[in-house]
């Protein structure tokens, strides 16, 4: 989700009211919304563009624009039935599920010998499956072993960053997702390998009786 101002253009893509990265990019382009020219003002909040000629989203147009976009937002939101905004946020969380790598090309990545195994186990309908899986694993192992809290304490943050990436945003929620893919990768190793030894140790004595 873009931070700053510039929120509530991905909130209201978040539930299907806004528009695209195009238009509000070439906003200052309409000759309704050119900068205000106040040389009493900060540069930041007058100039088009930023040094490196990107649209400056700082400026006081935008700043305008997003508070209208913001309060489109709150309506929507107040009006749209609960089925609608299961339909949005689903699809959110199907993209935010899709391949990370796909989400741009890359000459190295795209070439890896291994990247379209990664990119099966890592994307919807395998990765959610895991994770849930694991879930249980781990819910399972904390209440049994009393360390809930610590648990939860690892858990919580990861859970933020799921949370933010699907319900605030709509087409690039999958970019945010390698914040978390290490710490997936972790987990679902870490629950996994729990029950694998859990399985030998109770296997074991087992054989030697035999």
């Amino acid at each position: 989700m873009r931070r700053g101002p510039s929120a509530p253009i991905s909130l209201t893509n978040s539930i299907g009211v806004g528009f695209d990265t195009a238009i509000y990019t070439s906003y200052l382009d309409q000759v309704a919304n050119s900068p205000i020219d106040d040389p009493s003002l900060p540069g930041v909040l007058t100039s088009r563009t930023k040094i490196n000629g990107e649209p400056n989203f700082n400026n006081l147009a935008y700043l305008a624009l997003n508070q209208r976009l913001l309060a489109r937002y709150q309506d929507a939101l107040r009006s749209s039935s609960f089925d609608q905004l299961a339909d949005s946020y689903l699809e959110n969380a199907l993209i935010y599920f899709m391949p990370t790598s796909t989400y741009s090309d890359h000459v190295i990545v795209d070439h890896l010998p291994w990247t379209k195994l990664y990119n099966a186990v890592f994307s919807a309908p395998v990765l959610p499956v895991l994770l849930l899986i694991s879930f249980i694993i781990w819910a399972v192992r904390t209440l049994r072993s009393r360390t809930i809290r610590k648990g939860l304490g690892v858990l919580l943050p990861a859970l933020y960053i799921l949370t933010v990436c699907i319900l605030s945003d709509k087409g690039e929620n999958m970019r945010f997702k390698f914040w978390l893919e290490p710490i997936m990768v972790v987990f679902l190793v870490s629950q996994f390998h729990a029950v694998a030894v859990r399985m030998r140790n109770i296997v074991k004595p087992r054989l030697t009786t035999i």
